[in-house]
């Protein structure tokens, strides 16, 4: 005969395996409907994502030719380009796009009407056109940049032109130095090996690292012939190491403002 805390013992067993028989079906439907639920909402999300990957197109480039020409290259008709073009001229005046100014324009591809937005970046200004609810707007975002100061210096090895452009200076800058000191330094005759050369300048950079202006603030050549001679920046003109204005009457050497003979009139005397 069993006794009564057996008896107990069994009862709940079988009040326990009744409840599982009853639960367990259960938490198995909320179990694979949380799972069900969960992959349907990560397969949005990953179809939502491949979409915005290939929803937009975007076409970009110089203004070497006229805008109108790029927005028909990108599947934008001709009427339309047309309407776009004069909506930014509204915030920009074309006439004053240069060959270095760059545009970017995006299209939607699964879209009647394709066009989102056109920017045009000029100097230290980005002037966008962009479709909003069937109408075109026009306006301008300001580039935000920092401005920092460099230093660089040389010695002349064969050429004035080629020792300051291996220290990583560009030829405008090479033609802005030489302006300089076109006043006392006849660079034609009077530039020999070993002379050496040294700029300061301050320039804005945007956070992509792309270099918006530069400012010559000081510069000087030690050459052998005419010895150490110094340009410093003060407000818009220059002046030598004893605060005299550095540009005189007569050039001392006759040399092109834009650099036509960059090459030739840098060799060493």
């Amino acid at each position: 005969m069993l006794s009564p805390k057996k008896i107990l013992s069994n009862r709940y067993i079988m009040a326990f395996m009744k409840n599982v028989a009853i639960y367990l079906p259960i938490c198995m439907i909320i179990f694979f409907a949380v799972d069900f639920a969960v992959h349907r909402h990560l397969k949005k999300i990953e179809t939502k994502q491949q979409a915005q990957e290939v929803y937009f197109k975007k076409y970009e480039g110089s203004l070497k030719r006229r805008l109108n020409l790029s927005l028909e290259e990108a599947g934008i008709t001709r009427e339309q380009a047309t309407k776009i073009v004069n909506k930014l001229n509204t915030v920009l005046d074309m006439r004053r796009l240069a060959p270095r100014d760059k545009y970017l324009i995006t299209m939607a591809e699964n879209d009647n009407n394709g066009f989102k937005m056109l920017i045009v970046t000029k100097d230290f200004s980005r002037y966008y056109v962009a479709q909003n609810n069937g109408e075109l707007i026009a306006g301008i975002m300001d580039i935000s940049f920092k401005e920092r100061e460099r230093f660089v210096k040389g010695d002349i090895q064969n050429s004035l032109f080629n020792s300051m452009q291996a220290v990583g200076l560009k030829p405008s800058f090479i033609i802005d130095f030489t302006d300089l000191f076109s006043w006392t330094i006849d660079f034609n005759s009077e530039t020999r090996d070993g002379d050496k050369f040294a700029l300061y300048w301050e320039e804005g950079y945007t956070a992509g690292g792309n270099t918006l202006n530069e400012t010559i603030l000081a510069a000087y050549y030690d050459g052998k012939v005419g010895g150490r001679t110094y340009a410093i920046r003060f407000e818009d003109d220059f002046y030598d190491e004893n605060g005299k204005f550095s540009k005189k009457m007569f050039l001392k050497s006759h040399i092109s403002v834009w650099g036509v003979r960059i090459y030739s009139r840098f060799n060493k005397g």
